[in-house]
């Protein structure tokens, strides 16, 4: 079955296009349920939190900049990779700008010029703005990442985009010069390794690139792709010069000029021997403000971007089978989305202004913490996503076969490996902003994870906890994951009807039915009593499991998989309400009352109204919530996850928790929503730290040993917002 063309992969696909007779029946059951560019988007909001996302688009386009305790300046540090504090990578990326004269750096660490001062920052979902002093003049520097709902092309397009505006506060004309430049630090984590650069002119551009001289395709060195080109560019413009060289030398040459040589250096050398960095300048002569923004794109790209299951196939950047880029080469990749800019803008504006609006909506009380919150979340759970489409063997273009992977982006202890591949607890954390912002997304992710496991490499009757564990390659895992297999199945049927219910599609349903069976089969035998456990948090997944299963045999068109999937899950549920309920608390372990633990996954029974558990089970979770924020082990920070867990919390299942309580307490949700947000803009501890980590500490806000910084798990953040949807 072919899927429909590219200007509808973004808009929910009514299942009545679909030609499938099944799929037919599947749509019948979903049915049933019901600013120009100059005056770039502003918000009110004033977030200050420990560590801003600049430029993120990939899980190796993931540069962030640290603010600390007591912060000025953007130019104390250099930005950093996603993996900074804990393993700090510096990402060379610098920023200066010359007034009547006078040198002033705006970002990095050079020890060219005087440092600017913040006055204010602002975080939305696709970018995070700094208005920083200089001397008379007042910048607003925009790191802009957009997040292309509508065009899976641009979205899979690793380009981002940082501009530079500025205003006289004496109203003045002054001589301005403005200047930028990365390093060759993007290419590798390894600082002795050889690196090749060039800078390509064109009528539209300059494009600095550099990669390693041997590269090592696959492989990561300190979370850094060893097999990426990194570019900077800008579009042909008035008094645009360029260099490339030692960044003592280029940004000396700026400083004494205001303005480079057009020159390059053809002494190739390892990255950490005189540093050479790629610069850019603009002289925008004698103004009293911009009229239009100076615009730098950055881009990082890998080519291909994974080998996938037991095949040596490699699958290629969706991009490059638009038939926009037939032929085509990166540099006119670049060259697009220099002249895309402006249009990005726009869209950046609808989407921002939209969640805002949404998210207002969604928490009344807690509408700022909750804006601030999403807007971080935003750019790190699409981040982390690579989206491929199927290189032939005779070469030709396989546009059908759109498979989404994901990189388990920071550290994230429940998943084993920060390096694997479609990690599924961290899929399910990251599902309701894929369900938000685009849930086709979330059926490209789920049909990678679907088809190896329904292929003769997979033969365990339950889901794998990922495609392998060295991302980015995804091999899949046929090894014994009991452990965590009764939780990894059930969020997969969760799942996929998630994706069915918001996008309307019903292909994963009808291609992967007898998968989907077998699967519910094993948490109907392990759902009360899961399987080496007697959890009372998993069984409750379990048994949402098997109801989620019950709408997708409806959906499919068998009555009586339903009738007995639904019998098992309704009966399931009111074993474990006899079970787990005590009359204070939710027992995490059956029997102990003494214990407690979030049941997080009241959520999916909420999003899929399953309606396994009554009020009864919302109210205890409300009133436990309650009770343990007054507990020893709450914090500033939030309430643990459970009574094993000491004083360490998960802002991914707070955020399920608040979601789950949002028909039943506003208060607790929005102390929740709080909770949360107070780590999150945490600036006051440089060893707390940390790029918006997920496991943390409740009381001093320290991060775990496994933190998952940067990662997508923080998509649950949606959660509210995929509620009201």
């Amino acid at each position: 079955m072919s899927p429909p063309p590219i200007s509808t992969f973004f808009r929910p696909l009514p299942l009545v296009s679909l030609l499938c007779s099944k799929i037919l029946l599947i749509t019948l059951f979903f049915l049933s349920f019901g600013s120009p560019v100059e005056s770039q988007f502003t918000s009110g909001q004033n977030f200050l939190p420990f560590s801003y996302p600049l430029a993120v688009r990939s899980s190796y386009l993931n540069t962030w900049q640290n603010t600390q305790v007591n912060t000025t300046s953007l130019t104390h540090d250099w930005p950093k990779h996603w993996s900074g504090p804990v393993s700090p990578t510096i990402n060379g990326w610098s920023g200066l700008v010359r007034i009547d004269g006078v040198t002033w750096k705006w970002m990095g660490n050079p020890p060219t010029g005087n440092a600017t001062t913040i006055q204010s920052s602002q975080v939305t979902p696709t970018r995070s703005i700094f208005t920083l002093s200089a001397d008379v003049m007042t910048l607003t520097i925009t790191f802009f990442s957009p997040i292309e709902t509508g065009d899976l092309t641009k979205q899979s397009i690793p380009f981002s985009y940082v501009s530079f505006e500025c205003h006289a506060n004496d109203n003045a004309e002054h001589d301005v010069q403005v200047y930028s430049d990365i390093s060759a630090e993007w290419i590798s984590g390894d600082r002795t390794n050889l690196a090749n650069w060039t800078t390509t002119l064109s009528s539209s551009s300059v494009i600095h690139s550099a990669s390693r001289q041997a590269p090592q395709s696959m492989r990561e060195s300190s979370n850094i792709a060893e097999d990426a080109t990194v570019y900077y560019a800008m579009a042909q413009r008035d008094g645009m010069t360029y260099q490339s060289g030692q960044d003592i030398v280029v940004r000396g040459q700026f400083d004494s000029q205001g303005k480079l040589t057009d020159g390059s250096d053809s002494t190739f050398r390892a990255i950490q021997d005189n540093f050479v960095v790629f610069g850019i300048s603009v002289d925008l002569g004698s103004i009293s403000s911009t009229d239009k923004p100076v615009v730098w794109g950055l881009g990082l790209f890998r080519d291909p971007i994974t080998t996938y299951s037991n095949t040596s196939s490699s699958r290629r950047p969706y991009f490059f089978s638009d038939p926009r880029f037939a032929g085509k080469t990166v540099q006119d990749v670049i060259d697009f989305s220099l002249q895309d800019y402006d249009s990005a803008v726009s869209r950046a504006d609808a989407l921002d202004a939209r969640i805002e609006g949404d998210t207002k909506a969604a928490s009344p009380g807690s509408e700022e913490q909750y804006f601030n919150l999403v807007a971080m979340a935003a750019r790190v759970a699409v981040g982390a996503v690579d989206v491929t489409f199927e290189v032939e063997q005779e070469g030709g273009v396989n546009r059908t076969d759109v498979k989404a992977f994901m990189r388990n982006t920071g550290f994230d202890q429940l998943s084993f490996s920060s390096e694997s591949a479609s990690s599924v607890p961290t899929l399910y954390s990251n599902f309701p902003a894929l369900l938000y912002l685009n849930a086709s997304w979330g059926g490209y992710l789920l049909d990678s994870l679907l088809q190896y496991q329904s292929s003769s490499a997979y033969n365990n009757p339950y889901a794998a906890l990922s495609l392998g564990s060295t991302y980015p390659l995804a091999p899949g895992d046929n090894g014994d994951t009991t452990s965590s297999s009764v939780e990894d199945t059930a969020s997969m049927l969760i799942m996929v009807l998630a994706h069915a219910r918001t996008s309307g599609d019903g292909s994963l349903i009808e291609k992967y039915y007898n998968l989907l069976k077998k699967w519910a089969d094993y948490l109907v035998a392990n759902a009360v009593h899961p399987k080496n456990h007697d959890s009372s948090k998993i069984a409750m997944k379990a048994i949402i499991g098997v109801g989620a299963m019950a709408q997708i045999s409806r959906a499919f068109g068998s009555s009586a998989d339903e009738s007995s999937y639904q019998a098992n899950a309704t009966t399931f549920a009111v074993q474990w309400k006899s079970l787990a309920l005590s009359s204070q608390s939710i027992m995490a372990t059956y029997g102990d009352t003494g214990s407690f633990a979030l049941m997080y996954d009241l959520y999916a029974d909420m999003l899929l109204g399953t309606g396994l558990f009554d009020q009864d089970v919302y109210n205890a979770q409300n009133a436990m919530v309650q009770t343990q924020g007054q507990s020893p082990s709450a914090g500033s920070f939030g309430i643990p996850i459970d009574s094993q867990s000491s004083t360490i919390t998960r802002s991914s299942r707070l955020m399920f928790v608040a979601g789950s309580l949002s028909k039943t307490s506003n208060s607790t949700r929005n102390q929740l929503i709080n909770d949360v947000f107070a780590r999150a803009a945490y600036n006051q501890s440089n060893n707390a730290g940390g790029n918006f980590p997920v496991v943390y500490d409740t009381q001093s806000g320290q991060m775990s040993n496994s933190p998952g910084q940067a990662s997508p798990a923080q998509g649950a953040v949606f959660a509210l917002l995929t509620l009201n949807m």
